[in-house]
């Protein structure tokens, strides 16, 4: 069939493939602004944390919806916050709670960031586990996602004292 214009309209695997192209675009366009949002979210974060046993502490919840992104976000806070520093991020991410902790490289040998999240994700039914400067969990309770994240100075204080 000839179209008004007397081409041949567009077929349909020609517009399907040409809206999963369009769509592609946008999801990398989205994720490019989430990750900028991150880092911008770590800027103001910086100036937030709370001294623990000595120790530069940042918790916080996030509002991202990519585990890549919460990753960026927590290496951001890592080089910014140098050294002395450790933080446990929180966020829900496809209805469960997840976390990621970090531990700046001086205090590796004192604390891990495995240690630390494994605690905070079994406050809400999760588990997880990572390298000793990042480490994720997740929780099956996104309910108790702002609990576990209020329990992270008292989980610190006894891992320090281990």
């Amino acid at each position: 069939m000839v179209g008004a214009t007397g081409r041949l309209p567009l077929q349909v695997g020609e517009r399907f493939e040409k809206i999963l192209e369009e769509k592609k675009i946008a999801e990398e366009r989205l994720i490019r602004l989430e990750e900028k949002l991150a880092s911008m979210q770590a800027v103001r974060l910086v100036g937030k944390t709370n001294v623990i046993e000595g120790i530069r502490v940042l918790t916080s919840k996030v509002d991202l919806d990519r585990m890549e992104s919460l990753r960026k976000m927590a290496d951001e806070l890592r080089s910014r916050l140098k050294e002395n520093s450790l933080g446990v991020l929180g966020s829900e991410m496809n209805g469960k709670a997840i976390f990621l902790a970090f531990v700046t490289n001086d205090l590796t040998s004192k604390i891990k960031a495995g240690d630390i999240v494994r605690e905070v994700a079994k406050i809400a039914g999760g588990g997880g586990g990572g390298k000793p400067h990042l480490a994720e969990a997740g929780g099956k309770d996104v309910e108790k996602l702002d609990l576990a994240l209020s329990k992270v100075p008292e989980i610190v204080k006894e891992l320090i004292r281990k």
